[in-house]
């Protein structure tokens, strides 16, 4: 297999290859919408492994019949990652409340609600403890 030649240059930072794939060079930060780009891409490719199975298929869905193959027997990390990234996590219900008040409101408000007020506290000294025998 020959290295694919560069077709273009985007300002030194990302090169495209005359077969396709677009690659970063390392001069700059590369977006996360570059790295999903290059996903899609070599994901789209055609497999090219050893199992005759899946040669009729793309890399993308060749990973996940294997992926399907190894929560088939048992995996609960793949089938987690089957889950939560193509079916999707379940959506989660958030109840939100807003409310403005003064804190002389808040305050009201809360002493409203206080049916009996409490005790006052007795902070008296306690006397020391006489020595016992066994001291």
């Amino acid at each position: 297999m020959t290295e694919p030649d560069i077709v273009t240059s985007r300002d030194g930072a990302i090169v495209e290859t005359n077969t396709g794939f677009i690659l970063p060079t390392g001069r700059r930060r590369v977006s996360a919408a570059d790295i999903v780009d290059q996903l899609r891409d070599v994901l789209s490719t055609d497999y090219t492994g050893s199992d005759p199975n899946k040669l009729h298929l793309t890399k993308g869905q060749a990973a996940f019949m294997t992926l399907a193959e190894h929560a088939q027997d048992g995996d609960i990390g793949a089938l987690n990652v089957i889950l939560d990234r193509f079916i999707g996590r379940p959506t989660q219900q958030v109840n939100t409340l807003n409310v403005s008040a003064s804190l002389t409101e808040f305050l009201g408000a809360l002493a409203e609600e206080v049916e009996h007020p409490q005790e006052p506290i007795d902070v008296t000294p306690v006397p020391p403890l006489e020595p016992q025998p066994w001291d």
